[in-house]
C-alpha cells in the first residue's frame, strides 16, 4: 500500500515538471501533442496505479466531491472530525498529535495507545474516543467549551494505572457512554463538565473529582472512590439511576450537591463512621418519593412528609425512590399513625409504610357498663390487612386495640367493634293485665336478656267474663312516630292471651286487651282500649314517665343507626351533619333554589340543608337553618326513613 503511495507521487511530481519547461512558439505548437500524450500517459499510469491500491478514478472523483481535497492529482480525503482544530484526513488519520492519537475509519474510533501530556481538543461526532494513558498537565475538550451543544464524541473512554486519568479540566459532550477510571489516582483532578451523553462512570483510587463536578446525562450516572469523596460540588442535572459509593473519613458528597433523577439514587460511605452528607433531591417531573436509610432487606421506608431529607445526612447510606401513589387510611371509633408521625394530620400511606391503629377507648358512661374493645372489622374491598404487631380479630375472637402493618397497595377502612357485656344486654319487661317469663324471672315486671325467649301470658281467671282480643305494644315514648320495621316488636302470636317475642334491645311495656262476651255489651273502660279507634285497631298508647325505663334507648338507636346509615358513617351530632350526611348519601344534588340560611357558612352544607328543606325531609324556622342545633339519634332514624324509604 505504502509502496504504491509512493510510485503515485513520483509520477505526478515527473508530470508536473513536465507542464513547467518553457517552449518557444514554434516549438509550442510542434509538441502540443506530445505533451497531451505525455499527460494522458501520466493519467493512465496513475489511474492503474489508483486501482492497484483500491481507488478507481470514478471513486476519486467521488471524493472529490464529497469530503475530499484535490491536490495536483492526488485527493486526501477528510473525515469530518477533528484533533486540535485540525482536520482528521486521510494523509494524517494515522499520525495525529504527533503520532500519538491514530483514527480507524472503519471501526469510527480514535485511540491514543498512551498518556498525553498537554491539552487535548476533539470533535468527532458518531466518533469512540480512547485514550488509554489519560491527559497529564492539561485540559480534556470533547466538543466545544463555548457551545454545549456541539457534539464530541459518541463514546468516550479515558483510563489511567498510575496518575489522575485527566490531570486538568474537562468538558465532554457526546451521544454515548462517558468511562473515566483510574486505578491508582483521581479520576479528574480539576473541574469536569459533562454537558450530555447516554451513561457516566467515574472511579477512582483517591477522589473523583477534586473540583467541582457537573453531569447531565440520559441514563445511570455511577461515582466510585476508595479514598476520597465524590466532588467538592457535584451536580447531576439529570440522570436515571444514581449510585455513589465513596470512601472518606467525613462524607461521601459535598454540602453543595444537588441531583435529579428519575429512578433511584444510593449513596453509600464506605468509611468506619463516615457519613453521606447532605443532598438537595429532586424528583424527576416533581414526583414524589420515600427514602431508606438501610441497605438490609428489611428496612423500613421513611417517609418525607415527616422526616425531612436532611435528617439522612449522618447515615452511612441512603437510598432515594420513587413512590407516586399513595393509600387512604379511615378509621371508624379509632385513630391511624403513619410511620412515627405525631400531627394526625397525615391520612394516606405509601404501599409498604407502616401505619399504627389504635381504638377509642370506650366512655366512661359506656366502661362503666361493662363495654370495651373486641375486634378490627376490616371494610374497604378484598384488600388484605396482615398486621405486623397486633391482632385484627374477628366476631368470634378478641383482637388487640393495637394494631401495626404494612400498608398494602390500595385503600384501608377499618371499623373498630366494642363488645357489650351479658348483665347489660338486658332490659324491662311489662306486662298489664298478665304477666312475662323469662330466663331471669317471672311477673308483670321481670328483667330480660336481649335476644332471649320472653313468654308473656293474658290473666284470664281476673277476665272470666270476657274474651282476649290482642296485646297492644307501648314503644318508649322518645321513639319515633312511625317505629321503623327493624325496630318493631315482633310477636309471634299477637292475638292469643299466651304467645312468645325475641327480647329487643329496648324496655317493652304490652297491655292485654279484651272485649265482652256478650256482643252487646260495652267494653271496659279501664282496659286501655280506645273504643273510637276499634275500625282501625288503633290502640292509644299509655305514657309511661322515668328515664330508667327507657335506660336501653342509647343501646337501641346505636344498633339501628349501625344498620340504618352508609357503612363507616359517624352518627350525626347535629342538624348540619346530619343534612349533610343525607345529601351526600343522596348524590350531592343540586338544590333548586340558591342556598339562603343566614346561619349556615360553609358551602357544602349550605346546599345540603337547602336541598334538605325543598325535599322536605327536615325543617327551618325562617332564614335560620340552625345547623348546630342537637339532633337526637331517634330524629336521625326518622328524617333518614323519611329521606330513603325502604321499597
Amino acid at each position: 500500500m505504502k509502496q504504491g503511495k509512493l510510485i503515485r507521487r513520483a509520477v505526478s511530481v515527473a508530470l508536473a515538471g513536465c507542464m513547467m519547461f518553457t517552449l518557444s512558439a514554434p516549438a509550442l505548437a510542434a509538441s502540443t501533442d506530445d505533451l497531451l500524450q505525455q499527460s494522458t500517459a501520466a493519467k493512465s499510469a496513475v489511474s492503474v496505479l489508483d486501482e492497484e491500491n483500491g481507488m478507481t478514478e470514478e471513486t476519486a472523483y467521488q471524493m472529490d466531491l464529497n469530503n475530499g481535497n484535490q491536490v495536483g492529482n492526488k485527493v486526501v480525503q477528510n473525515f469530518g472530525i477533528y484533533v486540535d482544530d485540525k482536520p482528521v484526513t486521510s494523509e494524517n488519520y494515522q499520525n495525529l498529535k504527533s503520532g500519538r492519537i491514530v483514527y480507524d475509519p472503519e471501526q469510527k474510533t480514535l485511540t491514543a495507545a498512551n498518556r498525553i501530556k498537554n491539552l487535548l481538543k476533539i470533535r468527532a461526532p458518531k466518533t469512540d474516543v480512547i485514550l488509554n494513558g489519560g491527559i497529564g498537565r492539561g485540559d480534556l475538550t470533547i466538543g466545544q467549551q463555548d457551545d454545549p451543544s456541539v457534539v464530541g464524541a459518541d463514546d468516550v473512554t479515558v483510563t489511567s494505572d498510575q496518575y489522575a486519568t485527566i490531570d486538568g479540566w474537562a468538558y465532554i459532550n457526546c451521544t454515548g457512554k462517558v468511562n473515566i477510571s483510574s486505578d491508582e489516582d483521581m479520576a479528574v483532578n480539576g473541574n469536569l463538565n459533562i454537558y450530555d451523553s447516554s451513561e457516566v462512570i467515574l472511579s477512582a483510587d483517591s477522589s473523583a473529582v477534586t473540583g467541582s463536578a457537573n453531569i447531565t446525562s440520559n441514563g445511570d450516572v455511577t461515582i466510585e472512590s476508595t479514598d476520597g469523596r465524590a466532588a467538592q460540588e457535584l451536580t447531576i442535572n439529570k440522570a436515571q439511576n444514581v449510585t455513589i459509593t465513596i470512601s472518606d473519613a467525613e462524607r461521601a458528597v459535598s454540602e453543595d450537591t444537588k441531583i435529579t433523577a428519575s429512578s433511584t439514587v444510593i449513596l453509600k460511605n464506605n468509611a468506619q463512621g463516615g457519613r453521606v452528607g447532605t443532598v438537595d433531591f429532586t424528583q424527576a417531573d416533581g414526583k414524589a418519593y420515600v427514602y431508606y436509610i438501610s441497605d438490609e432487606p428489611d428496612a423500613k421506608l421513611i417517609d418525607l412528609r415527616i422526616h425531612p431529607l436532611a435528617e439522612a445526612a449522618e447515615s452511612s447510606y441512603l437510598r432515594i425512590e420513587p413512590r407516586e401513589t399513595t393509600y387512604s387510611i379511615t378509621v371508624a371509633n379509632g385513630t391511624a399513625q403513619v410511620g412515627d408521625d405525631t400531627t394526625g394530620q397525615i391520612t394516606t400511606a405509601f404501599e409498604g409504610e407502616k401505619v399504627t391503629v389504635k381504638a377509642n377507648a370506650p366512655t366512661d358512661e359506656d366502661a362503666a357498663k361493662g363495654v370495651k374493645f373486641h375486634h378490627w372489622k376490616v371494610e374497604e374491598g378484598n384488600i388484605s390487612v396482615d398486621p405486623t404487631a397486633g391482632s385484627l380479630g374477628s366476631a368470634t375472637e378478641a383482637g388487640t386495640e393495637e394494631i401495626s402493618f404494612d400498608m398494602p397497595k390500595g385503600n384501608v377502612k377499618l371499623t373498630a367493634v366494642y363488645s357489650i357485656p351479658a348483665s347489660v344486654l338486658r332490659n324491662t319487661v311489662t306486662v298489664e293485665g298478665g304477666k312475662a317469663k323469662s330466663t331471669l324471672g317471672e311477673g308483670s315486671g321481670i328483667s330480660a336478656e336481649i335476644g332471649t325467649k320472653v313468654e308473656i301470658s293474658a290473666d284470664t281467671e281476673e277476665h272470666p267474663d270476657k274474651v282476649f282480643v290482642k296485646w297492644e305494644i307501648v314503644y318508649p315514648e322518645n321513639f319515633p312516630e312511625n317505629v321503623p320495621e327493624e325496630l318493631q316488636l315482633k310477636l309471634e302470636e299477637p292475638n292469643r292471651a299466651k304467645t312468645t317475642f325475641e327480647m329487643p334491645a329496648y324496655p317493652v311495656k304490652l297491655i292485654a286487651h279484651w272485649s265482652a262476651i256478650d256482643p252487646d255489651e260495652s267494653l271496659d273502660p279501664g282496659a286501655g282500649y280506645d273504643a273510637s279507634s276499634a275500625a282501625g285497631g288503633a290502640i292509644a298508647a299509655v305514657a309511661v314517665g322515668g328515664a330508667a325505663i327507657w335506660g336501653g334507648y342509647e343501646i337501641t338507636t346505636r344498633v339501628i343507626l349501625h344498620n340504618l346509615l352508609p357503612e363507616g358513617a359517624a352518627i350525626p351530632a347535629n342538624r348540619g351533619q346530619l343534612a349533610l350526611l343525607v345529601w351526600n348519601t343522596a348524590g350531592r344534588p343540586e338544590p333548586a333554589g340558591a342556598p339562603a340560611f343566614v346561619d349556615v357558612t360553609d358551602p357544602d352544607t349550605a346546599k345540603a340543608a337547602q336541598w334538605c328543606t325543598e325535599q322536605g325531609i327536615m325543617d327551618a324556622k325562617g332564614d335560620r337553618f340552625e345547623p348546630e342545633g342537637w339532633t337526637p339519634k331517634f330524629k336521625v332514624i326518622e328524617v333518614w326513613n323519611k329521606a330513603f324509604p325502604k321499597q
